[in-house]
């Protein structure tokens, strides 16, 4: 409370010192009953020496000033009208942001919201540097209304693209069917776009100029007023859209976001330190996730506060396959796209496409925005726009993989079939020769003449082996053995002639060696 009671005596005044920052948007619409988040960061120089605490305030305005404090984080502090209705969501010493979420928004919440920083030195000695934003965020708060439109607060390009501003608007009661419904744009140097609107054209002109606005969508069928802004150049401005709808009894609603969105080109030559890197080529099958990476740097000598990572592709103009606000990514890939971010990887982002199909066969682009506070002005916000080279996607159609799975499964099955087949002929083959010469015995068996025919055997029959000496003159020896030979009994068949001879008998002797 004392450092509160401190800066009051001080007279807080919106002044920021060269060389600081505070980075807030500059209006947000919302309806009575609904939350918002108030978006804010700030940055300093890097030469300004250690800091000990960081002290956060929100003031509140009904001009073009904040004067009057409502919120004090640190010594926890809130005003009466916001009590239990405010709560911090940033992260004041790690990336700077001193964001507040306000809750069960009221009209009387309509006002304009500065964030401020204190910022001490170690051990509380004094005070270090202290600032807040000049211009802070208008707060708009509407009853519950029958029309609400949509606008972003900015679009990236670069010079030369063709882009999409988005106006999308939604009515819950009816409109005449007889009579249209009005879309109008305004263009200016500042938020508020001046008042100056026009109907713009449903196509371009012959002449193809730069900076040329077509209208996109029929806004009655399609409840949208997005314009086409073809090869835009580096002027730095704001597109203010106008809804007008007839009522059944007459009269008419209007919409019209209040500070409208606010077109950042970047110079495709400009900045040569800043470098994007991407991979040439990625391949990857149908149904698989794809992923693609970004490695961004910039000089030495810099220091954003900030950088925000975007990926788009080239259609009829340039869409956003990712943004972190899911508005402005492609139906395509709406909730299919996501960053993968690499704590260990400060420097380098990856782009993931779940479930990619051939339709995501096209070349993709890292676009990287760099915020850069820099000295020389007060709350002198810098952007700096880069692109890389683009990454080609190619998916591979898996029916065709499938297909030449298939082939090939059935060429083996073929050829194993084949080698089944051969076999069962060779083994058919084998049992039948085998059969055969079994065939071939059987018969011979049968073929096999009676008991009492003679079978030439080829060998001589001996019978009759004895010891006995023979009637001989050979003389008498001890170790010889007789045996008779019955020539009837060797296996020749005997002809008549022979039959009616006498039988003859040899005899050999076979000396045994005792």
């Amino acid at each position: 409370m004392a450092l509160l009671v401190f800066l009051l005596a001080w007279g807080v005044t919106p002044v920021t010192p060269s060389g600081f920052c505070m980075d807030q948007l500059a209006g947000i619409e919302a309806a009575v009953g609904e939350d918002v988040t108030l978006p804010c960061q700030y940055a300093h120089p890097r030469d300004l020496g250690p800091v000990g605490e960081v002290h956060i305030y929100w003031l509140v305005g009904l001009g073009d000033r904040c004067t009057v404090y409502i919120y004090n984080h640190t010594e926890n502090i809130t005003h009466s009208n916001y009590t239990q209705r405010i709560s911090l969501v940033g992260d004041p010493v790690g990336s700077q942001t001193l964001s507040i979420r306000i809750t069960d928004l009221k009209n009387a919440d309509s006002k304009r919201y500065c964030c401020r920083v204190v910022l001490l030195k170690p051990n509380s000695t004094g005070l270090l540097q202290q600032w807040q934003s000049p211009g802070g965020t208008f707060l708009r708060v509407r009853d519950k209304p029958k029309l609400r439109g949509y606008q972003p607060a900015s679009i990236l390009a670069m010079e030369g693209d063709s882009i999409i501003i988005p106006c999308k608007y939604t009515y819950t009661g009816s409109v005449h069917p007889t009579q249209s419904v009005s879309i109008e744009w305004a263009e200016g140097f500042d938020h508020n776009c001046g008042n100056r609107f026009f109907k713009p054209p449903k196509s371009l002109s012959s002449d193809q100029s730069p900076n040329q606005i077509s209208m996109v969508i029929d806004p009655q069928e399609n409840q949208m007023g997005s314009i086409r802004i073809y090869k835009v150049t580096t002027s730095d401005k704001h597109y203010c859209c106008k809804v007008t709808i007839n009522k059944d009894q007459g009269g008419r609603k209007t919409w019209t976001r209040p500070y409208g969105t606010r077109l950042i080109v970047g110079g495709r030559n400009d900045n040569p330190g800043y470098t994007l890197l991407q991979p040439n080529k990625t391949v990857i099958q149908e149904g698989k996730n794809a992923t693609i990476s970004c490695k961004y740097s910039h000089p030495p000598s810099t220091y954003p506060y900030r950088i925000e990572v975007y990926w788009r592709v080239k259609m009829d103009q340039h869409e956003f396959v990712y943004h972190p606000d899911p508005e402005l990514v492609h139906i395509r890939y709406r909730g299919r796209s996501y960053l993968i971010e690499d704590p260990l990887q400060k420097t380098m982002t990856t782009l993931q496409i779940e479930n990619v199909t051939r339709s995501d066969n096209n070349t993709y682009y890292c676009l990287v925005e760099f915020r850069l506070c820099n000295s020389g002005s007060i709350n002198n916000i810098v952007y700096i726009i880069k692109e890389g080279m683009g990454t080609n996607l190619e998916v591979e159609d898996t029916s065709g993989t499938k297909r030449a799975t298939l082939q090939l499964q059935l060429a083996i099955g073929v050829t194993l079939l084949v080698l089944v087949i051969v076999g069962l002929a060779v083994l058919s083959w084998f049992i039948h020769q085998k059969k055969g010469r079994r065939h071939q015995e059987n018969n011979l068996i049968a073929s096999t003449p009676p008991n009492n025919e003679k079978i030439q055997t080829g060998e001589p029959v001996y019978s009759e082996v004895q010891s006995n000496q023979p009637t001989s003159s050979q003389g008498n020896d001890d170790n010889l053995v007789y045996a008779s030979l019955d020539m009837e009994k060797s296996g020749k068949k005997t002809t008549k002639s022979n039959q009616e001879q006498d039988a003859e008998t040899l005899y050999a002797a076979v000396r045994v060696n005792q």
